[in-house]
This record gives structure tokens, C-alpha cells and sequence, in this order.
């Protein structure tokens, strides 16, 4: 069943812009737009691969030797960074997924504060990326 004419009360079909009774002019109720994290999603999990892999290659090398404990430093870090951005990955479609993503980023990101006491890109896109992830985690359940 359509909708009727404010104007004259004859019925007007869905597909109408313009009542055929009195000619008034239908306004058409826009369709909501369903928000779609999926660009930012697929951006930062990228960018936070790369940082990690980076991280992890470094800890790996032996040219990080003078950094005392690397594998706190470096190898930690970067593991949890690919593993989150790959958690971030798959929560595009699995919400519990992007939260968990989210504390693996802020796991990384602790971790390497405390072994360097000092801030990092890495600490703070993990950080930042983090917080995004568990909002837009609870964001989907609505």
C-alpha cells in the first residue's frame, strides 16, 4: 500500500515524484545512509602492518644489538602490530574482532613504551588506531 497526498488525499505509488490527483510535488524521505568503517579500516590495518613489520625485522637484525633487550624493544611490539592488524582486517565483518584488535594495539603499545620509556610512532598509532577500533567495535553493534 503507497502513501497518500497530503495536499488532496489520493494515493500516490512509490515510484511517483508528483501526485497525479492535484500535482503537488512528492518530497521523498531520503534513505539513511549505514555508516561503512571499511576505508579506514583497511587504511590503518596497513599502515600498522608495515610499522610492525618493520618493528619485528628490526628486532630480528643484528644490527639492533646496542638496544639492550630487542626483543622487548622491537620483536614483541611487532608481533602483537601484525597481529592486531590483522584482527583489524578480518573485523571488518566480525565486530569482536576490531575490539580485540584494539587491545592487542594498546598491548604493543605499552609494551614498547615501557622497554624504550620513551614515546614512539609505533606507541602512539597504536594508541590512536586502538581507541578508533573499540569505537567503531561498539558502533557496529547498533
Amino acid at each position: 500500500m503507497g502513501k497518500f497526498c497530503t495536499n488532496c488525499g489520493k494515493e500516490i505509488k512509490e515510484d511517483q515524484d508528483i501526485c497525479l490527483g492535484c500535482g503537488k510535488i512528492i518530497k521523498k524521505e531520503p534513505t539513511p545512509v549505514k555508516k561503512d568503517h571499511k576505508t579506514y579500516i583497511i587504511t590503518t590495518s596497513i599502515i600498522m602492518l608495515v610499522i610492525s613489520a618493520s618493528l619485528l625485522i628490526s628486532g630480528l637484525s643484528e644490527s639492533t644489538l646496542e638496544y639492550g633487550n630487542r626483543i622487548i624493544v622491537f620483536t614483541i611490539p611487532g608481533v602483537l602490530g601484525i597481529i592486531g592488524g590483522v584482527l583489524s582486517l578480518l573485523g571488518n565483518k566480525n565486530k569482536m574482532l576490531l575490539l580485540i584488535s584494539g587491545l592487542v594495539y594498546f598491548t604493543g603499545a605499552l609494551i614498547n613504551f615501557v622497554a624504550i620509556i620513551d614515546i614512539s610512532i609505533f606507541a602512539i598509532l597504536s594508541i590512536i588506531f586502538g581507541i578508533f577500533n573499540i569505537i567503531y567495535s561498539k558502533e557496529k553493534e547498533k
